[in-house]
């Protein structure tokens, strides 16, 4: 039976064997643990061996910082047992390589052990694996020893020779770490090598179309001990020759290095690509800086230079792998970004992971992501109401949500679809979540547009809720208000430009109804006097009372005021509460029309549409050009028509080209799997996905009309090919997938163009080439041929696809994968791209789902953004 000396003790395997189950508990390790983990992060870099660093990279992270407490243990426990595992599998690979059995060693770790273990590794301080003794039945010479350069053979084939002492980060080993969860998954019966049919599941689950007597001969070529299995090492280096990135390793790599594959491209000749390939701007001294980072990364090599010197370059690999690279989520996106490590995202980082725009201007002149039912996590006549949904949609970066607001039974306001099916959530605890998630994810102002249809008393409680939750903690350490004070009877003299996102940063906007003298001089003078309080308890250099109306005034409402009482359009059918009047900053109106706006509207009012009615003012150049122009003055906001019950939605694009400011959609994209929701998470990607865009200036200026573009531009994407694209719906079984690409962009009324499709790839979801790679056109077009179905989308073989665009701000590129299907075609990716946002050159596209998860998945293009030429 074997040993296991874990942190210099050493335990008998069989005498854990009574304990095997995981230790659900991990009392005795909390604080061992918490020192673990900080040590983990800090030597994340320096850890050798490739499986357990796969193990730490993409188990590990961030993970035990997030979730309750029993989901941070679960995943600590799922973590331990993960390190078990790829212990097990590195034994029985070093037992086949060296021993020629899989049967005289015996592993046994419980997770208190495992755990220890991993702990007394990654503090070793000699960044080796010498820390991990692990003994055989039979006393062995160096055992250790060996285990090591096993290891590092391991390491070195898959990495091709990367120092294993190299600084290293999950960049480079996104591939070659799913390559080996393939491996682990498909060695059912632990022996350490995969024969000819676990392969072919392989192949099959992988949508890489390999199978039967040719599937066997590549086999044959890598199998060195003659027996029809690959063992690991064999495996990796199959599998990394038939899924070859050839466009990449074939054309880019030969057309800059000038040589035959497996040179290396010099830092002259990286320098050469990017800046007459990747618009890179930098000069050769950045592009050596980059080098440096790349291979502090693991994606660059050392070589001697002429003068001997030592220099980095790339190999082909290491180039197909910087050239297919992307961040896995947002807060990897924004890590890369600090650390300046290099990737190749078609998203351009400085528009996408920082706030760059100017965010002082009046809080009109921006679009803002926007939700309509936010309570509801499914349809609008049955779903759920939940508080979840709200954090939800903040944490997918909405800053305007919709709470519905009616009579408790108990007396407490509750939130839930009037007159449906659909549950109910109390108001207080909606509250307390959009408090805790308001700013994680934008530090801009979240707009509550409510909708009251409950007593004044039950109002009262819900103003009273507010103000009680909506506080934070001022310098001084006094409780300060965030609620934004109604500015009609606070800041008359202040104007538009004094509300700006910047000005208003960790600011709660209610929107709603606001008393006037017209509901009653008792009611409107509590209102006035609540207003007061509330403003005293702004910080200083926020707010201001307006000295010029005192307590003892006979009339305290000045002229600015008075105006706005006689416009005053409270609603008979419910008395308001002078509490929740206070609370409110952005006054819901009628629309008056253009003229009306011009003369009486103010930029705090609120007028709201349905997506029908947006139509209709969008039907003729004049009712769409007057309609541009109130939204020039005051906030328009769009909702989703009463017969979408499903919670699908309109297309918001037209909303747009008409300046409208809160476009509001239904976030429910686990149910509704909303196109037209992905599309607008795309275009709220720009700006740092802040949630707020400032809108182009003829949509803002109110001496220019609102079509009155000026920066054309022509944008060329040529597809080139796919990788490690899933079935649908992620499914593992199933036929292999037959993809194809189509590319869409959508702007203002020129600028919306039918998508253009790919042709279609047979039985390839892996490594799928749209492109044609013969020099020679006649056997360029036979190739094409070859992989063209009868009813295939596009059946001239061509990639390259160019659209005209007049403007850049408002143009949007959707660059989707279907899998062709004998009946409907099925959704397997896609990305929204920001034309403003996009970047030119080869780059890789990451794909996300249809719930607009990030997928492991990417489309390979050519981007060009250039002014069209003169003959054009």
């Amino acid at each position: 039976m074997g040993q296991v000396c874990c942190g210099g003790k050493t335990k008998h395997a069989g005498a854990a064997t009574e304990d095997a189950r995981p230790d659900r508990t991990l009392e005795a390790l909390c604080a061992q643990e918490k020192v673990m983990v900080s040590k983990v992060k800090k030597h994340l870099r320096n850890v050798v061996p490739g499986l357990l660093m796969y193990v730490l990279v993409e188990k590990v992270g961030d993970s035990l910082d997030a979730g309750t407490e029993a989901e941070i243990e679960e995943k600590r426990i799922e973590i331990l047992q993960t390190v078990i595992n790829t212990l097990r599998h590195a034994l029985i690979s070093y037992s086949k390589a060296y021993r020629g059995d899989t049967n005289w060693f015996k592993i046994s770790l419980t997770s208190k052990e495992a755990m220890m273990l991993l702990n007394a590794y990654v503090t070793d301080k000699h960044n080796n694996l010498l820390s991990i003794k692990v003994f055989p039945t039979k006393p062995q010479q160096e055992f250790s020893k060996r285990f090591v350069a096993h290891f590092k053979l391991v390491w070195e084939k898959t990495t091709e020779g990367v120092d294993i002492k190299q600084t290293f980060t999950g960049v480079y080993w996104k591939e070659t770490a799913s390559l080996c969860d393939f491996f682990m998954q498909a060695d059912t019966d632990a022996g350490g090598d995969l024969d000819v049919d676990e392969i072919e599941k392989i192949m099959h689950k992988q949508n890489i179309g390999l199978e039967g007597a040719r599937l066997r001969r590549l086999i044959m070529k890598e199998d060195q001990s003659a027996d029809g299995r690959l063992d690991f090492k064999e495996y990796i280096s199959f599998f990394l020759k038939i899924t070859e990135k050839r466009y990449i390793q074939q054309v880019l790599f030969r057309k800059y290095v000038k040589s035959e594959p497996g040179q290396i491209m010099k830092s002259g000749q990286f320098h050469e690509f990017l800046t007459t390939s990747q618009g890179y701007n930098g000069d050769f001294k950045d592009t050596c800086k980059m080098l440096a980072k790349m291979k502090e990364c693991g994606m660059a090599v050392r070589y001697k230079g002429g003068d001997g010197s030592e220099q980095i370059g790339l190999s082909s690999r290491h180039f197909a792998q910087f050239l297919t690279s992307f961040p896995a989520n947002h807060e990897e996106e924004k890590a890369w970004a600090t650390k300046e490590i290099p990737h190749n995202s078609c998203y351009d980082p400085s528009y996408t992971t920082k706030v760059y725009q100017d965010m002082n201007q009046p809080l009109t002149d921006y679009f803002i992501a926007s939700s309509h039912n936010t309570y509801l996590d499914n349809g609008q006549l049955t779903g759920k109401s939940s508080a979840v949904a709200y954090q939800n949609a903040l944490m997918l970066g909405c800053r305007c949500l919709e709470i519905d607001c009616w009579d408790g039974d108990d007396g407490e306001p509750i939130v839930y679809h009037g007159h449906t099916l659909t549950t109910k959530v109390k108001f207080e605890e909606v509250i307390k979540t959009i408090d805790k998630y308001a700013f994680k994810r934008s530090q801009y102002p979240v707009i509550l547009s409510l909708e009251v249809h409950t007593s004044p008393d039950q109002q009262t409680k819900m103003g009273q809720i507010m103000k009680q939750v909506f506080r934070r903690k001022g310098p001084d350490g006094t409780l300060h208000s965030i609620l934004q004070p109604p500015i009609a009877y606070t800041d008359h003299k202040r104007t538009a430009a004094d509300f700006t996102p910047d000005g208003l940063k960790g600011k709660i906007l209610v929107k709603g109804k606001i008393l006037c003298q017209e509901d009653g001089p008792d009611l409107f003078d509590e209102h006035i006097k609540l207003v007061k309080e509330m403003t005293m308890q702004q910080p200083e250099n926020k707010l201001h009372v307006d000295e010029t109306r005192g307590a003892d005034d006979e009339d305290d409402t000045p002229a600015e005021v008075s105006n706005e009482i006689e416009k005053c359009e409270g609603t008979k059918k419910v008395r308001l509460s002078p509490e929740l009047s206070s609370c409110v900053w952005m006054k819901s109106v009628h629309y008056r029309g253009y003229e009306g706006t011009k003369s009486k509207g103010n930029h705090w009012d609120v007028s709201s549409f349905t997506e029908t009615s947006v139509e209709k003012h969008y039907s003729s150049e004049k009712s769409r050009e007057e309609y541009s122009q109130s939204n020039k003055i005051l906030f328009a906001r769009i909702y989703p028509s009463g017969t979408r019950v499903n919670s699908d939605n309109y297309h918001p694009q037209i909303s747009w080209n008409m300046g409208c400011q809160i476009v509001a959609l239904n976030y429910q994209i686990e149910h509704n799997k909303s196109a037209e929701l992905r599309y607008n998470l795309g275009k709220f990607l720009d700006n740092g996905k802040c949630g707020y865009l400032i809108k182009p200036p003829p949509l803002i200026d109110p001496s220019r009309k609102h079509n009155d573009f000026h920066d054309a531009t022509v944008v060329t994407v040529e597809v080139l090919q796919g990788f490690r694209l899933p079935k649908p719906k992620s499914e593992s079984e199933g036929e292999k997938i037959d993809p194809y690409v189509r590319v869409t962009m959508n702007g203002i009324e020129g600028d919306t163009k039918k998508g253009h499709a790919t042709r279609v790839v047979d039985d390839n979801g892996w490594n799928p080439e749209f492109f044609s790679i013969s020099e020679n056109k006649r056997k360029e077009k036979a190739l094409c041929e070859t992989h063209i179905k009868k009813d295939s989308p596009n059946t001239s073989g061509s990639t390259v696809f160019k659209f005209n665009v007049q403007s850049v701000d408002l143009a949007v590129l959707t660059i989707q994968v279907w899998d062709q299907d004998v009946a409907d075609d099925d959704f397997i990716g896609e990305a929204v791209i920001p034309v403003k946002c996009l970047r030119k050159g080869y780059r890789s596209v990451p794909l996300k789902s249809e719930v607009f998860v990030q997928l492991d998945s990417m489309v390979f293009c050519r981007f060009d953004v250039e002014a069209p030429s003169k003959s054009a």
